[in-house]
């Protein structure tokens, strides 16, 4: 075996570094400050944090200087200098904002490793614009503009060879009922390497349904061989369509087999929408129609299994959301979730103590506030839904079928009579799994043949999950 370490002995810059240390730091972004720039003046004498490892180690001949015209407001640096201060009293007095047309520029800039985000405001764009967007992350997004001709083009670095997932997170405020996702189609190194559609057997442009707003995310994702070294993938609106793309916010990479990677699967009567930490993952995007009814997104009945993928880094908490909604008026229905979600080595089934509101419950209103998905929200008016028959006229918490176990059968639901009845569920996990012995005898039992090995001997089934099953993906 042969491992080797190269420490570069000092912060590397590469644009993945920027956006994230943006993200952290708002007030850096939303005073126009050049991330590395703040970092090397005020944010490592002030203890904060680079995150060179989001970045290529480069040589003294791998290293870049990238120019480009400044926006309005920003504060400048390299070609375009001056900071020193920057803008905005609320940070530090010092040197206006520049102008636009002047050259604002990134000197010994390294590249983005390629498992990560990448920030489309930082990717190649023809036609398409780079703007600000406070609610964005890093320094903000690529637009569309015309329906043929515009590209975000995304470049790759030190790739390891093999399969790999592609996100891109995105923001579309309407796709009229579907029928306009402005589909783009996306190549890698030069090929169509959308989704396969099943009637004719060819790749197909990749759809992006509606997250209900300008300041909303959703993710898509796709899968694609990666070459090793560099690679290229390009979106262009799809000319067959005629439409422009939607609003991209980044590019998210990672292996196929990445352990931060999530799947889940649920059943909606009548209609209902999961999220990711804020981020919409699938179904109705939580938008109301006129007539005060959910924005389906297509996924209604219990005869749809609905299969999502995601990606949340498992080393913070993740909240997970759904919201549901019984479409049946005029004679007793049943409008209810169940399902099951696979994320960082753990089940969580509609069964667990998930935190729900129906539409009728306390401090709620028909359109509950955005921040109800959010990892900070305060959840504790509401009631543990596996404590809980439902809410409505009718049924049980507890799906009666014997094809149904009777603990993953619990199902969240609401049910009313004569209208829309919407019920609203979150569970925050921080992926720190308890012990105890009942959970230590399951892990022994599910993996008997990882037990025999000589390392685990030695290890009780806990510290063996800590050191060597989660990274395997084995379930605690």
């Amino acid at each position: 075996m042969f491992c080797r370490h190269v420490e570069a002995n000092r912060e590397i810059n590469c644009p993945a570094a920027q956006a994230q240390y943006l993200h952290e730091h708002r007030s850096v972004r939303e005073a126009s400050w050049p991330a590395w720039n703040h970092y090397n003046s005020l944010g490592r004498a002030q203890g904060e944090v680079w995150h060179s490892e989001l970045c290529n180690t480069c040589t003294a001949a791998d290293y870049q200087s990238v120019c480009q015209a400044a926006h309005a407001g920003d504060c400048l640096d390299g070609g375009g200098r001056p900071i020193p201060g920057c803008n905005n009293a609320g940070v530090v007095q010092g040197a206006g904002p520049s102008s636009v047309g002047q050259i604002q520029c990134d000197d010994n800039l390294c590249t983005n490793k390629c498992r990560g985000l990448h920030d489309a405001f930082d990717a190649t764009l023809v036609g398409a614009v780079a703007q600000k967007d406070g609610s964005a992350y890093g320094k903000g997004i690529a637009n569309f503009i015309n329906a043929r001709g515009d590209s975000i083009t995304f470049q790759l670095h030190a790739c390891n060879a093999g399969a790999h997932k592609i996100g891109i997170n995105y923001a579309l405020a309407n796709d009229h009922d579907g029928a306009n996702q402005r589909p783009l189609v996306v190549t890698v190194n030069g090929v169509n390497a959308g989704p396969i559609d099943r009637r004719t057997g060819l790749h197909a442009s990749l759809r992006f349904p509606e997250t209900g707003g300008w300041s909303e995310w959703g993710e898509v994702y796709m899968d694609v061989q990666l070459n090793g070294g560099q690679n290229t993938v390009v979106l262009t609106p799809d000319p067959a369509v005629g439409q422009s793309g939607a609003n991209i916010n980044y590019m998210r990479v990672f292996p196929t087999d990445d352990y931060d990677q999530g799947m889940a699967r649920f059943n909606f009567d009548n209609s209902g929408a999961f999220y990711v930490n804020e981020v919409l993952v699938g179904g109705g995007d939580g938008s109301w129609n006129s007539d005060g009814s959910l924005q389906l997104g297509g996924v209604t009945g219990w005869d749809i299994t609905n299969t999502f993928t995601f990606h949340a880094a498992c080393d913070a908490p993740t909240v997970y959301s759904v919201h549901g909604m019984d479409a049946e008026t005029g004679r007793p229905g049943l409008g209810g979730i169940i399902g099951e979600i696979t994320h960082c080595g753990e089940v969580i089934t509609t069964g667990a103590r998930w935190k729900c509101t129906p539409t009728d419950g306390p401090g709620v209103t028909a359109e509950l506030v955005s921040e109800w998905k959010s990892v900070n929200f305060d959840d504790s008016g509401w009631e543990i839904g596996s404590e809980r028959a439902g809410w409505g006229s009718a049924g049980t918490g507890t799906i009666e079928d014997a094809v149904v176990d009777a603990i993953v059968g619990k199902m969240m639901w609401t049910s009313d009579y004569d209208g829309h009845n919407d019920v609203f569920c979150r569970i925050v996990h921080d992926h720190k799994p308890p012990n105890c012995k009942d959970a230590a005898d399951r892990y022994a039992q599910d993996y008997p043949e990882i037990m025999q090995q000589r390392e685990a001997r030695t290890l009780s089934p806990f510290a063996h999950f800590n050191q060597f099953g989660r990274a395997e993906g084995r379930i605690w």
